[in-house]
């Protein structure tokens, strides 16, 4: 197998809208979730890769948290709460 690297990174970010953006301004190829992609996808302004049995079903966004084997902080707790009666 051959690996094309090229000599020049055109842009690099830790953000998946920013990556998007960048995709879209045809400055590269982009690992996106399929939740952020999907439109793009279907409307052809970005074009999938390694996709041979199609489009992978669009995921739907979320927050996560990770139970902790000890008990948060009252910040986080207060956090967590409002997250969960924000977007249930």
């Amino acid at each position: 197998m051959h690996l094309h690297r090229p000599t020049r990174i055109r842009m690099s970010a830790n953000n998946a809208e920013a990556l998007v953006c960048g995709a879209l301004a045809g400055l590269g190829i982009a690992h996106l979730p399929t939740w952020l992609a999907s439109e793009y996808l279907l409307r052809g302004e970005l074009l999938p890769l390694f996709c041979e049995n199609g489009l992978p079903k669009p995921e739907s966004a979320g927050i996560y948290a990770l139970r902790l084997a000890q008990q948060p902080n009252s910040r986080s707790r207060l956090l967590l709460e409002y997250l969960k009666t924000r977007f249930s």
